[in-house]
């Protein structure tokens, strides 16, 4: 997972949809996080898992191998 600081644009989009990291604004905002995150260990281990599940699933080799032999494929 990411601590992110946040304004907005597809980064942002995309740890909000899948809970992938933590948001922040300023550093107050920064410091309830590590703290929540420090003391939720449910959650930080959900937006752990559901970081390295799209990492892997979107930037692991086989995707991206997949991904060049598909485009070869149409030359």
């Amino acid at each position: 997972f990411v601590f992110f600081f946040f304004s907005y644009g597809p980064t942002l989009e995309n740890i909000e949809r899948r809970l992938s990291g933590y948001l922040f604004g300023d550093y107050s905002t920064f410091c309830v996080i590590i703290h929540m995150a420090c003391d939720n260990s449910s959650d930080r281990d959900l937006r752990i898992e559901n970081g390295y599940k799209y990492v892997n699933d979107n930037y692991s080799w086989e995707h991206i191998i997949s991904k060049y032999m598909k485009l070869i494929e149409t030359l």
